[in-house]
């Protein structure tokens, strides 16, 4: 049996709009990774860089912690394995070589999905993704190696991870030995994958995993806004000794009534972009069907606070009264502030976070 060996990667590159991953088309008119025959005295990576080179013109560094292996027959009598890593890009000026491949582009996770065809080129797709979740690509992130917690933070429904909120939190933990994780929703931003609670959820577990990996019994504060707040404490009532802290600013406690209050006609005509954001009318049948004040909460509220604005007309400050009343809590009111909160209202909010968790 004749043995032959080719090496190639899942090529990707960071844009402010998420990562984009490079597929091109060969001859047989099938969309695959760039990848190619190892020539003699050639390390694996090293025919990686060089073919994806010479297809694409692409200079990539290989991440080889990432190591996928396709087995199969071309022909009768041969046996071949495909070997893939990770590469980062280096240059991405996209030039196909016309002799080698009919089309190459870049695309995102959800477009990805759309061009293959056959199941090894699928599994391995699959297997990149995991890996760069796990290995904190899609995240933005500070944990420092004296970490003593870790700020999990939740944006709002169409704010993204770099939101106001997690901005001031960020910029306050930088240089100490508090960290902090940041990411982009299901549909928000660099986020292609369809907005669904299940997908947040699945998220959120996917950054318990990489924190536990990096500082395993870091401490975890779990800080939620708006949308990201009912988030937020539906994944603290799931997981009741998760977080040391419970932090929700502005939290939209019924989701589905805040939402419906401002998209109205757009909902029931079932439109599929609700304030920028693509939804399905799956989403809102979760939303529907996850109210928390429905819920067995058996969390210690005496570690959850609120911090809400008196003058907000997105999430009800009643609904959160409501809330500290039946299950207890504590609440701190900002005078005058609505649901974007100013510099003043931020630097007040994190005053009160710095006070609780301290």
């Amino acid at each position: 049996m004749k043995k032959e060996k080719s090496c190639g990667a899942v090529v990707i590159k960071k844009e402010n709009d998420g990562i984009k991953f490079l597929i091109i088309r060969q001859h047989d008119d099938c969309w695959h990774f760039p990848k190619g025959h190892v020539e003699e005295g050639e390390t694996e990576e090293e025919t990686a860089i060089r073919e994806i080179k010479e297809e694409t013109n692409i200079d990539v560094e290989i991440d080889n912690g990432f190591r996928k292996v396709i087995t199969y027959s071309p022909k009768a009598g041969v046996m071949k394995d495909v070997v893939f890593f990770i590469g980062k890009t280096i240059s991405d000026d996209l030039v196909i070589d016309p002799n080698e491949l009919l089309e190459a582009k870049w695309v995102n996770i959800k477009e990805a999905k759309e061009y293959f065809y056959y199941e090894d080129t699928i599994d391995t797709f699959e297997a990149a993704i995991e890996y760069l979740y796990e290995n904190g690509y899609f995240y933005d992130y500070y944990i420092p190696e004296n970490c003593k917690r870790v700020f999990i933070m939740l944006h709002g429904y169409s704010s993204d991870m770099y939101g106001s909120t997690n901005t001031c939190v960020k910029e306050k933990c930088k240089g100490t030995d508090t960290g902090y994780i940041a990411f982009d929703l299901p549909g928000h931003n660099s986020n292609s994958e369809n907005l669904s609670l299940k997908k947040c959820f699945d998220l959120i577990e996917r950054v318990n995993s990489f924190i536990d990996k990096k500082q395993a019994n870091v401490e975890k504060i779990i800080l939620g806004m708006s949308f990201g707040g009912y988030l937020a404490l539906i994944s603290a009532i799931k997981n009741p000794d998760r977080y040391s802290k419970i932090i929700l600013r502005s939290p939209a406690l019924k989701m589905y009534e805040s939402l419906y209050k401002f998209n109205k006609q757009a909902i029931d005509n079932h439109k599929q972009i609700v304030f920028g954001v693509p939804i399905e009318k799956d989403f809102i049948e979760e939303l529907k069907n996850t109210d928390i004040f429905d819920m067995d909460i058996t969390i210690d509220t005496d570690k959850l606070l609120i911090i809400h604005g008196d003058n907000d007309e997105v999430a009800s400050l009643q609904d959160v009264v409501s809330f500290i009343d039946k299950y207890g809590g504590h609440l701190k009111i900002i005078k005058g502030a609505g649901h974007s909160f100013n510099e003043n209202d931020l630097e007040e909010m994190y005053n009160y976070i710095d006070e609780f968790i301290n």
